[in-house]
């Protein structure tokens, strides 16, 4: 691994492997929560569009105890 500086001049980091590699885990956790999210969007849509009258949605819902 190897810093090459705006001078020219390079610096040498000794850890022996590829920086790059955190970015393909990234990238899967990026798509794990957009499929997340999609599924989320979708349920609260059917929710609102049944004006709360669902019971799978409103699992995920808190609610205040009186």
């Amino acid at each position: 691994m190897i810093i090459v500086h705006s001078d020219g001049s390079q610096e040498a980091l000794g850890l022996g492997g590829y920086l790059d590699i955190g970015i393909h885990d990234t990238m899967k956790d990026l798509i794990v929560n957009m499929i997340g999210a999609i599924v989320f969007s979708v349920i609260g849509y059917y929710y609102v569009k049944q004006e709360g009258k669902g019971k799978f949605a409103s699992r995920f819902i808190p609610q205040v105890e009186k």
